[in-house]
């Protein structure tokens, strides 16, 4: 499960947020937050993703940034249309945020299917960080393609709210006020116990990533070519019922099934999250 740390503004606090266990920051550069991020930031692990937060900037804004910041992904929070975002795409992996309410209409996100990951959030005047939450498990209902991170006054006490998201495409969740001790401060220890806690509930794969595999469970011996790794077979070479041991020479002596050699949101699909993190979740 990914877990993104958002609105995040003060050197130090990027530090010791970056040294726990989790894989994306969040900086706001949306100018009337009180999250809103200027001037340099500290260099951070490069295995954490940098994820700069924009409402209805230009796109030579984000290209900008991207750049002095070293950004990773571009999460577009406002009611950028399809022609803008495809634009930032060709520079930068894009999050595009859908505001929910009563009156949102979950057709729009089949225009946008062709974006990295999509952000649900709660529909509200600040474009988030409003500690306020939407029903969460309304999300079971639409038909989502893309995998998705869980927004919206998200709190150490959401743990099992979260469980209750039974979609395939959840992915990771993004914590933002209800774990600061002001606006763009979080509370390192109360983030950390959150962290802890997810890596219990949620072990390295959902269960229901698994949707869509094959049932088999072979051990990884059986899908690999009797001459091994890394050779080659040549079209007149006989293909015997066992298996030469010289073979097995420079594999892995343990027997991994085939579900811990898929990335976590199964076979298929546009793009797998370990493709873009380099190893899942």
């Amino acid at each position: 499960m990914i877990i993104k740390v958002c609105g995040l503004k003060f050197k130090q606090n990027v530090l010791d947020i970056s040294a726990l266990d989790i894989n994306m920051v969040g900086y706001n550069f949306y100018a009337p937050s009180q999250r809103y991020v200027e001037g340099p930031l500290p260099e951070i692990p490069t295995n954490i993703k940098k994820v700069g937060v924009f409402v209805n900037t230009t796109i030579d804004d984000i290209k900008h940034k991207t750049i002095f910041y070293k950004l990773d992904f571009a999460q577009l929070h406002g009611d950028e249309d399809v022609s803008y975002v495809v634009e930032v795409k060709k520079f930068i992996p894009v999050i595009k945020v859908f505001r929910i309410d009563e009156n949102f209409d979950p057709k729009v996100l089949n225009t946008f299917e062709f974006c990295d990951f999509f952000l649900f959030d709660t529909a509200t005047k600040q474009f988030g960080g409003s500690g306020s939450k939407f029903d969460w498990t309304i999300l079971n209902t639409y038909d989502i393609q893309v995998p998705f991170l869980l927004s919206g006054g998200i709190g150490p006490e959401d743990l099992d709210g979260i469980k209750n998201i039974r979609h395939p495409k959840l992915v990771g969740v993004d914590i933002n006020s209800k774990f600061e001790i002001s606006p763009g401060l979080k509370d390192v220890e109360k983030v950390k116990s959150f962290v802890d806690d997810m890596k219990i509930y949620y072990p390295v794969r959902n269960p229901q990533s698994l949707k869509g595999r094959p049932n088999t469970s072979l051990p990884i011996e059986d899908l690999i070519s009797p001459l091994g790794v890394g050779d080659k077979q040549e079209v007149n070479d006989e293909v015997k019922p066992t298996r030469n041991p010289q073979s097995l020479k420079g594999r892995p002596n343990t027997s991994p099934t085939i579900e811990d050699v898929i990335s976590p949101l199964g076979v298929g699909g546009k793009q797998e999250v370990s493709d873009v993190f380099g190893r899942p979740f």
